[in-house]
């Protein structure tokens, strides 16, 4: 399927509630293995969003 900008998803609060919905489950039990991944990055900036009061 091809990404147009109405699927990628744009908004830290959208990401993590589709996170949420989801519930994804592990890929590997802690400290077996790692993978990169940008999810802590929109935890904390929807912290930063809240905490500042901009909420885009």
């Amino acid at each position: 399927m091809k990404n147009s900008k109405k699927s990628v998803v744009q908004h830290v609060l959208t990401y993590l509630d589709v996170y949420e919905k989801h519930k994804p489950s592990l890929l590997f039990e802690p400290n077996e293995n790692w993978e990169y991944s940008n999810s802590g990055y929109a935890i904390l900036a929807s912290i930063i969003e809240k905490v500042s009061g901009h909420i885009n």
